[in-house]
C-alpha cells in the first residue's frame, strides 16, 4: 500500500496537507498492525510445530480446547472496545477531550460488567468440561479444568484493561497497543515452550499463560497513564446519557460479535465434542486460515477509527469512493495469501507439522481457506458501516450467516464428524 494517500479523499476542501496527514497516519497504523501480524504468525508457526512433536495428540488437542474455551471470554467485549475507539476518534477529531473521556469511561463501566461475566462463564465452562468433551481421556480433566479457569480469568481481567488500548486506537496511535500485543504473544510462546520443555503439565501451561495475560493487561494501564491520560477514564465520569448511547452502539455491535462466535468461534469446540480424535488435526487447519484473516484484519482495523474521524468531514460520495478502493486492495491480498495455501497445502503442512499431521489436516485446510477467502471479500464494507454506526444495515446478514453456520456445523458434525 505504498500509494495509500490516493485512497484518502480530500476532507471537504481542507487541502492536501490534511488528506496527506490522514494517509500518513493510516499508513503508520497499518504498518504497526502488520508488525503485530508478523509476530503472531511467527508464534503460530513455531509453537504448533514444537507442541505437535513434543505432546501426545490427545494432550495437544486438550490444550487447543483450553485456549478455545478461554477465548470465549474475549467475545464478551461485545463491541465495547470498538465503540470506545470510534467515539474517542470522533471526539478527538472535534478537539473535545472531555467528550472522549466520558465515552471511554462509559466503555470502562460496561467492560467491567463484561469482565465479571467472563469470570462466571469461565467457571461454568470449567465445570462442564467432562460433559462438553466426553471422549477426552478422563485423566486430563483435572488439569484441563484448572487451565480453563486460569486462562479464562486472566482474559477477563484483560477485557477491562483493553479499554485503555482502545483509547490509543481511537487516537490512531497504533504502535503502543500493537507493541503490547507483540509482547503478549512472544511472552505467551516463550512460557509455553519453557513449560513443555521442562515437562510441565497442562495446569502449569495454563498458569504461565495467565501470568502473561495479567502482566500485559497492566502494561496497557501504565501506557495510558504515561501517554494518553488526557483522555480520562474513571467510573466517576460515567454519564447516564453517554452510557446509554454507548450501550446502544454496542448492542448492535454485539449482534455481530455473537454472529462471529457462531461463524468462527465454535468450530473447534464442536469438533472436540463430536469427534475429539480429530480435534488436533482440525485445529492445525484453522491456523493458516487465521493467518489469512489476520492479514485482512490488520489492514482493516486502522481504518475503523480513521473512517469514524473522516465521516465527520467527508461527503457520502467520498466515503463510498474510499470504500471501493479499499475493497480492491482487500481482494488482491486475499488472493495472494489464500491461493498458495490451497495449491501448496500438503508441502507446507508436511514441512511445518510433519507428514502425519499433514495427511490428516489437508482436507480441512483447503475447505476453510477457500470459504474464508470468499467470505472476507465483504470485510471493508462491514468495517465501514461499523465505523459510521450503521450496523443495522447488515444485521440481518450477520444473523442469517450465524444461524446457517452454527446449525449446519452441529448437524453435519454429529452425522459425519470433523
Amino acid at each position: 500500500m505504498s500509494d495509500v494517500s490516493t485512497l484518502i479523499p480530500d476532507l471537504s476542501g481542507k487541502g492536501p496537507e490534511r488528506s496527506g496527514g490522514f494517509a500518513a497516519t493510516i499508513s503508520k497504523n497499518i504498518v504497526a498492525s502488520l508488525a503485530r501480524v508478523a509476530v503472531v504468525s511467527l508464534v503460530a508457526l513455531v509453537l504448533p510445530a514444537y507442541l505437535t512433536h513434543h505432546l501426545p495428540v490427545e494432550t495437544y488437542a486438550a490444550w487447543v480446547l483450553i485456549l478455545q474455551l478461554g477465548a470465549y471470554v474475549s467475545y464478551l467485549d461485545l463491541g465495547i472496545q470498538t465503540g470506545v475507539s470510534k467515539f474517542v476518534a470522533e471526539y478527538d477529531a472535534r478537539g473535545d477531550e472531555a467528550g472522549a473521556g466520558r465515552h471511554a469511561s462509559a466503555g470502562f463501566a460496561l467492560m467491567m460488567l463484561a469482565g465479571l461475566l467472563g469470570v462466571f462463564l469461565t467457571l461454568v465452562l470449567a465445570w462442564q468440561v467432562p460433559r462438553l468433551f466426553s471422549t477426552m481421556p478422563a485423566n486430563l480433566y483435572p488439569d484441563v479444568r484448572i487451565s480453563v479457569m486460569l486462562v479464562g480469568s486472566s482474559l477477563s481481567f484483560g477485557l477491562v484493561c483493553a479499554v485503555y488500548s482502545a483509547v490509543f486506537l481511537g487516537l490512531q496511535r497504533y504502535w503502543i497497543p500493537m507493541t503490547i500485543s507483540i509482547v503478549n504473544r512472544t511472552s505467551f510462546a516463550s512460557v509455553v515452550l519453557a513449560v513443555v520443555a521442562l515437562r510441565g503439565n497442562l495446569a502449569a501451561m495454563g498458569m504461565a499463560v495467565a501470568l502473561v495475560n495479567v502482566a500485559t493487561g497492566l502494561m496497557q494501564v501504565v501506557a495510558w497513564r504515561k501517554k494518553a491520560s488526557h483522555i480520562r477514564i474513571s467510573t466517576g465520569l460515567v454519564d447516564y446519557r453517554v452510557l446509554k448511547n454507548m450501550a446502544r452502539y454496542c448492542s448492535l455491535q454485539s449482534i455481530w460479535t455473537v454472529g462471529m462466535v457462531c461463524v468462527t468461534g465454535l468450530d473447534v469446540t464442536i469438533v472436540g465434542h463430536y469427534d475429539y480424535v480429530q480435534t488436533a488435526y482440525y485445529s492445525i487447519a484453522t491456523l493458516p486460515t487465521s493467518f489469512v484473516l489476520s492479514i485482512i484484519g490488520s489492514m482493516m482495523s486502522p481504518l475503523m477509527p480513521a473512517s469514524s474521524a473522516m465521516s465527520t468531514h467527508c461527503s457520502p460520495s467520498e466515503m463510498g469512493d474510499f470504500l471501493a478502493r479499499i475493497t480492491r486492495y482487500t481482494t488482491v491480498i486475499l488472493l495472494l495469501t489464500g491461493l498458495p495455501l490451497m495449491v501448496c497445502s500438503f508441502p507446507i503442512l508436511r514441512l511445518w507439522v510433519g507428514p502425519v499431521y499433514a495427511l490428516h489436516t489437508l482436507k480441512y485446510l483447503r475447505i476453510l481457506v477457500f470459504a474464508n477467502v470468499i467470505r472476507n471479500l465483504c470485510v471493508p464494507y462491514a468495517t465501514m458501516i461499523c465505523a459510521t454506526g450503521r450496523q443495522e444495515a447488515a444485521t440481518a446478514t450477520a444473523v442469517s450467516e450465524a444461524v446457517v453456520n452454527l446449525g449446519s456445523s452441529i448437524y453435519l458434525a454429529s452425522r459425519f464428524g470433523a
